[in-house]
């Protein structure tokens, strides 16, 4: 949809809610999927085999950095509507994701709980306990996906690309 110089934005149509896209970011320093609020076209879980959107594994095939809204697993069979989750992307499944596409860095982002909430809108966080960083990332990596994992944050920033003679901490 976007081609200038050295940088070229690609779309794809996914679901969520009409009219949802994600995006790749094309650029030398590398490739950037945002897939925002995308899940799985099937919304009846027992159709299908996960719960991300098979257009963004597509779309982010080999990318640098693939950033990816998320719902926590501990709402499943909590309570919590299961017509709202089942339009989520789970942590586990993004990391399945991003494992089979071979995604470098992995960045979860638009939490469901967010951080440190302990009954975002009207729903209370199972076991009365808020979420933190780490149990984000522990539930990403029991996904499989062995690449860097950040949760997002506002105002976060990660390199595209690692400086020659750096490597990330």
């Amino acid at each position: 949809i976007y081609n200038v110089d050295e940088v070229k934005v690609q779309v794809i149509r996914t679901t969520h809610i009409n009219g949802q896209a994600s995006y790749r970011v094309v650029t030398p320093a590398g490739n950037v999927v945002i897939a925002g609020d995308a899940s799985n076209d099937e919304t009846n879980p027992d159709l299908r085999p996960y719960s991300t959107n098979d257009n963004v594994e597509k779309l982010a095939g080999n990318a640098t950095i693939l950033v990816h809204s998320a719902i926590h697993p501990i709402y499943q069979d909590s309570g919590f509507p299961a017509g709202v989750y089942n339009r989520q992307s789970s942590a586990p499944d993004i990391s399945r994701m991003a494992k089979r596409a071979e995604v470098k860095k992995l960045i979860i982002t638009h939490l469901m709980p967010p951080l440190g909430a302990d009954a975002p809108f009207i729903f209370p966080v199972p076991g009365g306990r808020p979420l933190g960083e780490k149990d984000w990332i522990d539930v990403v990596t029991e996904g499989g996906f062995d690449g860097a994992i950040y949760v997002g944050k506002d105002l976060m920033t990660v390199q595209i690309e690692e400086p020659r003679g750096r490597k990330e901490d």
